[in-house]
């Protein structure tokens, strides 16, 4: 439970620091996904400014599927870990 809990809160934060950078520095945070897809052209795509709406959905969904993710994380680690 504290892995989930853990992930679940490191992710919504990274997501609402990543939320708050394409708000107020599009730009950059365009460059950086760039440099992260794999020689992408993600400036082909039409620009779009989230909403607070898909802000707080996005977020949601994150922090959701971020501790699910800790929570089976931690049941195989243990499961891994008792099998030594």
């Amino acid at each position: 439970m504290a892995t989930a809990n853990a992930l679940a809160s490191v992710g919504g934060i990274l997501y609402l620091v990543c939320a708050g950078w394409v708000l107020l520095f599009r730009p950059s945070f365009m460059g950086m996904m760039n440099s992260w897809a794999h020689g992408l052209n993600l400036g082909a795509l039409p620009p779009k400014t989230p909403d607070l709406g898909t802000i707080v959905v996005g977020f949601l969904s994150f922090t959701v599927v971020a501790w699910l993710t800790g929570y089976a994380f931690a049941m195989f680690y243990n499961y891994f870990l008792s099998k030594k």
